[in-house]
C-alpha cells in the first residue's frame, strides 16, 4: 500500500491486515506441531517394513496436507488485498487562460482517467493554469487527505507540489502562474512533468501518475530572474534618521488657551457675589493669620509658575518633585485656615466651643 505524501513523495505500508496475518502464524505453528509429531512418531515406531511404508506414506501424506493448508491461506489473504480499491480520478480538465482574453479563448484540454495527456500545454508569463478533477475511491467520489500537483524537471529532479482545493464531493482545483513557479523553472528549454498524487488514510492505494507536460514560455526581452545568495562579508552602512524633538505648539494656540482660562475669572467672581461671598472679611483674615495665608495664596501662585516653566523648557521629571512639595504645603497650611475659621466660629459658643478647640489642636498635634 502507497500513501500520496507532500512534496511527491509516498509511504508504503503493510499489505496484510492484522487478523489474515494472525490467522496465518497460527496455522503454520499448527502444521510444525504436526511435523513434530509426526517425527516423534517415525522415532519411536520401530523400522519394520509394514510400518516403515506406514510412516513413510503418513509423511508424504501430512507434507502434502501443510503444503496445500499453506497455499490456501495464502490465497484467501491475498484476495481482499488484490479486490482493494485504490484511488484515481475522473473529470480532469486542464485550461490555460490568458489575461485580458475573452471566454473561452484559452487552451482546454480533458485529461482521461488515470492517465495523461499526450500535447504539451504551454505556461506563458501573463498565463493562469487550471486543473479540474473529481478524486475517487474505487468508482465513488471521495474527498482524499492529500491532493497534489507535482512539477518535476525530468533533468536534475527537481519538484515542488502545488495541494489542490478539495471539496466533500472529491471535486478538486488548483490555479497557479509563473509567479509561483521557482526561478529554476522559469529558465528550463525542455518541458516538466507535471503528476497527479492523490491519497489517503486507509488501505486504499495512492495514485501517483502523470498527467502532462508543461512548457513554459517566455518573453525573450525580459531577463529571467536570480536568485540572490546569502554570504558572508560586509553590508551596506546603515543611516539611521532619528525622530525630531517634539516642540511647542505655534504661539496664537497657546494665547488662545489663556485667553479662555482668564475669560473664567469674571464668571467665578460673579458667582462668589451672587452667593454673597464675604470679601470685606478677607482684610481682617488676613491680619489675623498673615504667613498662613500668605503662604497659602502663594502656593497656588507657585503651581501656576511652574506649569508655566514645564511649558518653557522643564521636563515632567523636574516638575514632578516641585509640585509634590508644593501640594503638600498647600494641604497643610488650608488644614491649618480651616482649623482657624472654625474656632473663630465657634468662640461665640462659650464653654463648649473651646473644648471643641481644644480637642482639634489635639488631633493636630
Amino acid at each position: 500500500m502507497r500513501r500520496a505524501c507532500k512534496g511527491g513523495g509516498s509511504v508504503t505500508g503493510p499489505q496484510l491486515a492484522p487478523k489474515p496475518r494472525a490467522l496465518i502464524l497460527a496455522f503454520l505453528q499448527l502444521a510444525s506441531a504436526s511435523r513434530r509429531i509426526q517425527d516423534t512418531y517415525v522415532a519411536i515406531v520401530p523400522l519394520r517394513p509394514a510400518r516403515f511404508v506406514t510412516s513413510v506414506y503418513l509423511s508424504i501424506r501430512m507434507q502434502l496436507w501443510n503444503t496445500v493448508l499453506q497455499l490456501s491461506l495464502l490465497a484467501f489473504t491475498a484476495a481482499p488485498t488484490a479486490a482493494a480499491s485504490a484511488w484515481g480520478f475522473t473529470d480532469a480538465t486542464v485550461s490555460v487562460q490568458t489575461k485580458g482574453a475573452g471566454v473561452g479563448s484559452g487552451l482546454k484540454e480533458t485529461i482521461p482517467d488515470n492517465k495523461a495527456l499526450t500535447k504539451p500545454v504551454s505556461l506563458g508569463s501573463a498565463d493562469t493554469l487550471k486543473v479540474t478533477l473529481t478524486a475517487r475511491e474505487g468508482s465513488s467520489g471521495k474527498r482524499a487527505h492529500q491532493v497534489f500537483l507535482l512539477l518535476q524537471d525530468p533533468e536534475t529532479g527537481l519538484d515542488i507540489s502545488y495541494p489542490f482545493n478539495v471539496k466533500e464531493n472529491g471535486k478538486s482545483k488548483v490555479e497557479l502562474t509563473q509567479k509561483d513557479l521557482p526561478v529554476q523553472f522559469l529558465s528550463l528549454t525542455e518541458p516538466l512533468d507535471a503528476k497527479l498524487l492523490i491519497g489517503s488514510f486507509g488501505s486504499a492505494e495512492a495514485y501517483n501518475g502523470a498527467a502532462f507536460k508543461l512548457t513554459v514560455t517566455r518573453n525573450p526581452d525580459q531577463p529571467v530572474p536570480t536568485v540572490e545568495v546569502s554570504r558572508y562579508g560586509k553590508l551596506p552602512e546603515i543611516h539611521h534618521i532619528f525622530k525630531e524633538d517634539p516642540q511647542s505648539p505655534p504661539i496664537v494656540i497657546t494665547l488662545a488657551f489663556v485667553a479662555m482660562v482668564l475669560g473664567t475669572l469674571p464668571v467665578l467672581a460673579g458667582v462668589w457675589l451672587f452667593l454673597g461671598a464675604n470679601v470685606c472679611h478677607l482684610p481682617k483674615a488676613l491680619k489675623a493669620s498673615p504667613v498662613s495665608h500668605a503662604v497659602f495664596l502663594g502656593s497656588l501662585l507657585s503651581i501656576e509658575g511652574i506649569f508655566f516653566l514645564y511649558y518653557q523648557s522643564w521636563t515632567l521629571f523636574q516638575i514632578l518633585p516641585a509640585v509634590a512639595w508644593l501640594a503638600r504645603s498647600h494641604s497643610s497650611v488650608a488644614v491649618a485656615l480651616w482649623v482657624r475659621c472654625k474656632a473663630d466660629a465657634l468662640m461665640a459658643f462659650g464653654k463648649s466651643g473651646r473644648y471643641w478647640i481644644y480637642w482639634q489642636k489635639c488631633r493636630c498635634d
